[in-house]
């Protein structure tokens, strides 16, 4: 959010800003892959990611990013339960089955 709203993020705009509601803490910038993407290609890009850093040109792209990744880690779709909890209250969001 630094690049595209950077007065969001070092909150000089904060006074602006009317917070709905709150969630749990959920993982930064996660990534998800389609549900018919085939299940050992999503496994395998699930493990070069979280062992990115066992390697030199796995540190040496972290390193390199733009947007200061530093690791990545696996979160489990409960993760999210509380923003789907307040996107229903909001009426934002219906559910969608698992």
């Amino acid at each position: 959010m630094q690049e595209t709203h950077p007065k969001v993020v070092d909150g000089s705009h904060a006074n602006e800003l009317t917070i709905l509601a709150r969630t749990d803490p959920i993982p930064f910038d996660a990534i998800a892959v389609r549900l018919s993407l085939d299940p050992d290609l999503a496994r395998r890009i699930q493990e070069a990611l979280i062992t990115i850093r066992q390697s030199e040109a796995g540190r040496k792209a972290l390193a390199e990013s733009t947007h200061g990744l530093t690791d990545f880690a696996a979160a489990l779709d409960g993760t999210f339960n509380g923003v789907r909890e307040i996107a229903v209250a909001a009426g934002l969001y219906a559910g969608v089955p698992r």
